[in-house]
C-alpha cells in the first residue's frame, strides 16, 4: 500500500514533535515536491531528509547505482538495458589499472535549433546531469596471464624451476602454425606489432628503381615480390618459436658444452704482448646439438572470462656454473595490455551504438 499525502505529513509532523520546535524547509523552494531539510535547532545543523522520506515513496525519485560488472558481456547487457541518448562510456586503458566506466545519466547534449533564423551549429545550452547511476568493468587478469607475468618478472630461473613452470603451464603453450596464412588476420596483426615486424619500405626493382604502390599491389597479387623486399609476414616466418615438446625437453634434459681457446701475440719491436680469448657455447639433448628457439607462442586470454589470444613469449638462457639458468619475457605486453583493452572498450562501444571518450569524468584537472 502506498503512502497518501496525509501519511507523509503525518510522518514529517512526527518527525517534528521528536525533534522540538525544529524547521523544515524546502531545499529548492522554487521546485515543487523538491527535498525536504531539517535544521536541527542546537547548532543550526541541516539534515537532508531525503533519503529518510524516499523509503516511503512507491519509487526513488533517481537512480544512483554504482555496479561494479564482471566482463564485457556484462556490460553491454547492462548498457542495452539502462542507456539512454546522454548515455556516454569511458575508459582508462592504463595497464596497471585500467578500467570501462559506462554513465548512464550524463550531461545532455544541448539540442540544435530549428527555424529559418537559426544557424545549424547553434544549439540550446546542455542539461546538466548529476551522474549518479554508472557501472564498472575492471578488466581483472585471467589466471594465466598472471601465472606468465609472474614467471616473467622473477627473472632468471634454475633448471628445475623452469621445468615446473613449463609443466604447470604446458597446456597454456600453442605450437606455431604449420602455415601463418591460415591464421586469422587479427591474430597476425597483433604479433608483428609487437614483434615490431613491418613491410619493408620503398621497395626496388631489379635495377634498383623505387617500385609505384600499384605496381607493388600488382606483384603481390601475383605472387611476385621485387628482389630483397620482404613482407612481415616473410619476416615472422623466420622467426624459431619452439613447440611444446620442444620446450618440455630443453627444461628437462638440455646441458651447455662449453669450449675455451685462447691466443697469445707477441710483438718483438716494442715488446706488446696481446692475448685473445674467446669461449662458445654449444646447447645439447642427449649429446646432441640443438638450437634453443628464439620465441614461442601461448594461447590465453588476457582477461578473466574473456577469449583467448596468440601472444609471444621470448626465451632466454644463460649458462651459470655447472647449470643453465632460463628467462622467459612477454613481448611488450604493456602495449598488448594496452591494445586489448582498447579493443575491448572498442567493441563494447559498437555492440551498444554508444559513444566511447578516453579519460576519466569525474577526475578533477591538477
Amino acid at each position: 500500500m502506498n503512502p497518501t499525502p496525509a501519511d507523509m505529513t503525518a510522518l514529517i509532523n512526527a518527525v517534528k514533535e521528536m525533534h522540538g520546535n525544529n524547521e523544515l524547509i524546502p531545499a529548492i523552494p522554487a521546485v515543487p515536491g523538491s527535498t525536504t531539510l531539517l535544521v536541527m535547532p542546537e547548532k543550526r545543523d541541516v539534515q537532508d531528509l531525503g533519503a529518510f522520506l524516499d523509503k516511503y515513496l512507491p519509487r526513488p525519485r533517481f537512480l544512483a547505482e554504482s555496479a561494479l560488472l564482471g566482463g564485457t558481456d556484462a556490460m553491454i547487457t547492462y548498457a542495452q538495458r539502462f542507456k539512454t541518448n546522454d548515455s556516454i562510456l569511458f575508459v582508462d586503458p592504463n595497464p596497471d589499472a585500467p578500467w570501462l566506466k559506462l554513465v548512464v545519466d550524463y550531461h545532455a547534449v544541448g539540442t540544435i535549433l530549428d527555424g529559418d533564423d537559426v544557424t545549424p551549429d547553434e544549439r540550446l545550452p546542455p542539461a546538466p546531469a548529476h551522474c549518479r547511476h554508472t557501472a564498472t568493468y575492471k578488466f581483472p587478469l585471467s589466471d594465466e596471464m598472471q601465472a606468465w607475468r609472474g614467471a616473467a618478472k622473477a627473472g632468471l630461473m634454475d633448471q628445475e624451476a623452469f621445468a615446473w613452470l613449463l609443466q604447470q603451464r604446458q597446456n597454456d603453450i600453442s605450437n606455431p602454425p604449420a602455415n601463418w596464412m591460415l591464421v586469422r588476420e587479427e591474430e597476425v596483426d597483433r604479433i608483428c606489432a609487437l614483434l615490431n615486424l613491418r613491410d619493408d619500405h620503398q621497395p626496388t626493382d631489379k635495377d634498383g628503381r623505387p617500385i609505384a604502390l600499384e605496381d607493388l599491389d600488382l606483384q603481390r597479387e601475383e605472387g611476385e615480390l621485387p628482389t630483397g623486399y620482404r613482407t612481415r609476414q616473410q619476416k615472422l616466418e623466420t622467426k624459431r618459436f619452439g613447440t611444446q615438446q620442444q620446450l618440455l625437453t630443453l627444461s628437462t634434459e638440455m646441458s651447455v658444452r662449453t669450449s675455451a681457446s685462447s691466443k697469445q701475440q707477441i710483438r718483438l719491436q716494442d715488446g706488446t704482448h696481446f692475448l685473445e680469448f674467446s669461449e662458445d657455447h654449444e646447447a645439447q639433448v642427449k649429446g646432441q646439438k640443438v638450437k634453443v628457439p628464439e620465441l614461442f607462442l601461448i594461447d590465453i586470454p588476457v582477461f578473466d572470462g574473456e577469449p583467448s589470444h596468440l601472444m609471444p613469449v621470448r626465451l632466454y638462457y644463460r649458462r651459470a656454473g655447472g647449470g643453465i639458468k632460463w628467462m622467459v619475457e612477454l613481448v611488450d605486453h604493456r602495449r598488448m595490455l594496452k591494445d586489448a583493452i582498447i579493443k575491448a572498450a572498442t567493441d563494447v562501444s559498437t555492440a551498444t551504438d554508444l559513444t566511447l571518450i578516453s579519460g576519466n569524468p569525474f577526475a578533477k584537472a591538477a
